[in-house]
């Protein structure tokens, strides 16, 4: 919460992007509602700046320990969180009680592992290993996602522009919780459909993404909304995922000129659009 005050203050009236709201208000100040009813309004008030919430329950932070303690402030915070002793010791018993997880590739996917099996891992990459919390309140996601505000024409918006994910397997949760919101009536389909696809693309300036117009980049996502998941990915006008099963090959990346070079080094082909 110090942090975003202090961003709101360094701002002033030039444009930025908030990047997962929900995630850095977690109630290490203040009670996590009233941290997160203060970011709301200071939202609705700077309205030349964009934001985006996630409704995924756990995060992503670095295992490693230095000097005895996590060198990551954010595994710091999640154990005291809980009561845990910043130490080896501490990370221990959270791994043992189930609270922390590390994220490793098994059998060609992402997943988490918790408990003696999880720990035995952290201990064997030398703490050097990504982790995971389950720390992103569930309250707190539904505020965010669903918080209106009254504009001066009348008209009532969202206060957070966006709904968003980072990616991993244990946070993409756009289909899941996201349908569920829709199913709960928080959302409309046109609500869940515009904050997660358009409103994206035009805050990276993706003008051919995020609508099924002429010129478009045919992108299409297309959700089960009894199962609350995807059921196929199209890209490009080419199916790559068809009722779970990745069916395409390739990757896009979206980087800065720097990162091009850095992958045209490695040898990897360019693909851009218009």
């Amino acid at each position: 919460l110090l942090g975003l005050r202090e961003t709101f203050d360094l701002a002033g009236k030039n444009r930025l992007h908030i990047a997962h709201v929900n995630a850095y208000l977690r109630g290490m100040v203040r009670p996590s509602l009233e941290e997160n009813m203060e970011a709301l309004e200071r939202l609705a008030a700077a309205y030349w700046m964009v934001s985006e919430t996630h409704l995924g329950p756990r995060n992503g932070t670095g295992g490693e320990f230095a000097g005895g303690e996590p060198e990551d402030w954010v595994t710091r915070n999640c154990l005291r969180m809980k009561g845990y002793e910043l130490s080896p010791a501490g990370m221990e018993k959270a791994f043992l009680d189930r609270y922390v997880a590390v994220n490793v590739e098994k059998d060609n996917r992402m997943v988490q592992l918790t408990g003696r099996e999880g720990l035995d891992i952290w201990r064997g990459h030398g703490t050097r290993v990504g982790v995971s919390f389950p720390v992103n309140l569930r309250a707190t996601a539904l505020l965010c996602a669903t918080a209106k505000v009254r504009r001066h024409d009348g008209a009532a918006d969202f206060v957070i522009d966006a709904i968003s994910t980072d990616g991993g397997t244990w946070r993409n949760y756009l289909a899941q919780n996201g349908l569920a919101l829709v199913r709960f009536g928080s959302l409309t389909v046109e609500e869940f459909v515009r904050r997660v696809s358009w409103v994206p693309a035009m805050m990276y300036g993706m003008l051919s993404k995020g609508h099924l117009t002429a010129g478009a980049d045919a992108d299409i996502s297309i959700l089960d909304h009894e199962r609350l998941s995807a059921y196929a990915t199209i890209v490009g006008g080419e199916v790559i995922m068809l009722d779970g099963t990745v069916v395409g090959r390739g990757v896009t990346v979206v980087c800065t000129g720097r990162g091009e070079r850095a992958l045209r080094e490695r040898g990897s082909r360019r693909r851009s659009w218009t």
